[in-house]
């Protein structure tokens, strides 16, 4: 269904859930994984080198498809970038063909209240649940190998995660 085209968005619920509230008993227990710190990385080895889809793809089913959800409209590109470089790049580095563009803060209704994730789609690490920054440990993807890593989160044009 993702490789067609049927789904259009792919979230998380992130449902932080602490070891004693899961281990209450299947059917006490409350329901979810943690997957905020895990899924870019999870979809990442599965659909894009799997083979299902692009990366542009999967950076629009997390990211495009769930705030359009929302009611949030990304800016129409402006087509006016013929060099094809991400902005802030050097000549030496040019973006790789459809790689999306970093956002041009020009075309931004509100510059001062910017959401940004800063991904490493090259990135090959292991799902370690001990280094999560959540509260819960609860994921079936611990000692999985992936590839595809967040490196910074910008809410609200404020840095709040960085492994930079």
């Amino acid at each position: 269904a993702i490789a067609d085209g049927t789904v259009d968005l792919l979230a998380t619920d992130h449902a932080p859930h602490t070891l004693a509230e899961k281990e209450l008993g299947f059917l006490e227990a409350p329901n979810g994984i943690i997957g905020l710190e895990c899924a870019y990385g999870v979809c990442h080895k599965v659909l894009v080198d799997g083979g299902f889809i692009s990366d542009e793809r999967l950076i629009e089913l997390m990211s495009v498809g769930p705030a359009e959800l929302m009611g949030h409209v990304p800016p129409a590109p402006t087509g006016d970038d013929p060099d094809g470089v991400i902005a802030g790049e050097s000549d030496a580095q040019p973006q790789r063909e459809g790689v999306n563009r970093l956002l041009d803060l020009s075309r931004v209704d509100d510059a001062d209240n910017v959401d940004l994730v800063v991904l490493n789609a090259a990135e090959e690490w292991t799902v370690d649940p001990e280094q999560f920054h959540s509260k819960a440990r609860n994921t079936p993807f611990g000692g999985w190998q992936v590839t595809g890593r967040p490196l910074a989160t910008i809410i609200g044009s404020q840095l709040m995660f960085s492994r930079l």
